[in-house]
């Protein structure tokens, strides 16, 4: 196949999922329950490091780190309604600290609650209003290369999506 989507994984079997994404399936997608970009890389590396694969902390960030360009995390705000709350670029995949692999997350479209600056985290997910648009935060990601590469123009504006 040339894609393949997994509803969600929660253990061994994202070691499966991420060999596979590495494997000349790239466009593949799956879920994951996270508090946030970041924490999804903790959670696949926990995943990774439980599944009884001879691995170290090292060896699975190379692991997330040649499987993912990009994170798209959903949320629910305090009313109920599920939104889109970020759109991230997994980054440092090149980076190496003696023996450790430093993987970091950069927001590339991000939730806005009206009346909430871009980084006020707590104002933007449990504002109770829950008014809001996604926005754009000045971030081009590394990867528009190779979307490029395939053929496909898109221009960040700074506007919001919603």
């Amino acid at each position: 196949p040339d894609r393949i989507v997994v509803g969600e994984i929660r253990g061994a079997e994202a070691v499966d999922v991420l060999q596979a994404m590495n494997t000349g399936h790239s466009g593949s997608m799956t879920t994951v329950h996270s508090n946030s970009p970041k924490d999804l890389v903790t959670r696949l590396e926990t995943m990774i490091l439980m599944s009884g694969l001879n691995s170290n902390p090292s060896t699975a960030r190379r692991m997330i780190a040649s499987s993912i360009d990009m994170i798209i995390h959903l949320g629910k705000l305090k009313n109920g309604r599920r939104i889109l709350l970020r759109v991230s670029e997994l980054l440092n995949k090149n980076e190496f600290i003696g023996n450790n692999t430093v993987l970091g997350v950069k927001d590339i479209f991000k939730y806005k609650a009206e009346d909430a600056g871009i980084n006020d985290n707590e104002n933007n997910e449990n504002n109770e209003s829950c008014r809001g648009d996604i926005v754009y935060t000045g971030y081009t990601p590394t990867f528009m290369d190779k979307i490029k590469s395939r053929g496909l123009n898109f221009n960040f504006k700074n506007e919001n999506l919603g």
